[in-house]
């Protein structure tokens, strides 16, 4: 037997440390040996010890998640290293339509939940796409687009479809580039002439009109929207001249007048006081 290793009872080689009693406890017959027998068991880790264990055993276990990852985790990481690569073929992307292209990842995933199913540069195209028209620093054409899946060899038609599968599952709707254009013409105006509630609807209901009829096919934004504009501020009693307007937003007061007079003829306009 060989004492400084095996119990002498039951010869167990196994011990817990009683610390009260300075004592080895065999942890199969229970025998309690003297601490003077030298018996090969390590001492509990001091705390600094226990920490630094606990440490490792943690990350190590942050190593086992990362090398476990989910499947949708799998597929998001792909994603993201996907949008990145793309994003280099057009020097106008910003930083910011690349985060905004993963967030809309995000949501895009969470409402088609397991049915989404869509090849991954197609996608990242797609999304890069959304964000630019979104963001509207320099938001990509649809010729940019297209030029770019002809060269990596995607499905264009893919694309568009993704595209709108985006901003219909996400209720996005990206303003058209004319709507700009109305809004800024009317943004001239309202800072030289003030804005006013009244006007402003009168605004909206002659240029539905105008749509509508088709009234002012072929002439330019500025044209339509300061001759709607003109109407409205002069049926509420602003004094203002066409001259005036026409300056305002940057043409000739010729075309203005004309076209003041092909709304007055056919849009009737009715006013409650």
């Amino acid at each position: 037997m060989n004492s400084d290793n095996e119990c002498p009872i039951c010869g167990g080689t196994r011990f817990n440390y009683d610390r009260l009693n300075n004592a080895y406890i065999c942890t199969t017959c229970g025998y309690v040996m003297e601490i003077s027998i030298n018996i090969r068991v390590d001492p509990p880790f001091p705390k600094s010890e226990e920490r630094r264990i606990q440490v490792k055993r943690e990350k190590d276990s942050m190593d086992i998640k990362a090398h476990y990852k989910l499947p949708i985790e799998k597929y998001l990481d792909e994603l993201y290293s996907e949008i990145d690569t793309i994003s280099k073929f057009f020097p106008t992307i910003k930083e910011v339509d690349i985060l905004l292209a993963k967030r809309l990842l995000r949501h895009y995933i969470s409402k088609s939940g397991r049915k989404i199913r869509r090849r991954k540069r197609e996608l990242a195209l797609s999304l890069l796409y959304v964000s630019t028209k979104i963001n509207k620093i320099y938001p990509l054409s649809s010729r940019d687009v297209y030029n770019l899946a002809k060269k990596l060899k995607l499905s264009i038609r893919d694309t568009r479809r993704i595209s709108k599968d985006i901003m219909k599952k996400l209720e996005i709707r990206i303003r058209p580039r004319y709507e700009d254009e109305e809004r800024e013409i009317l943004n001239k105006i309202w800072k030289e002439l003030g804005r006013d509630k009244k006007v402003n609807e009168l605004i909206r209901k002659i240029h539905k009109a105008v749509k509508e009829k088709r009234i002012g096919v072929g002439k330019t934004k500025k044209t339509v929207m300061a001759s709607i504009a003109y109407i409205a501020y002069k049926i509420h009693g602003y004094s203002i001249s066409q001259d005036k307007l026409a300056r305002i937003v940057g043409i000739s007061s010729v075309p203005l007048r004309n076209m003041v007079k092909e709304i007055m003829i056919n849009v009737y306009i009715e006013i409650l006081v």
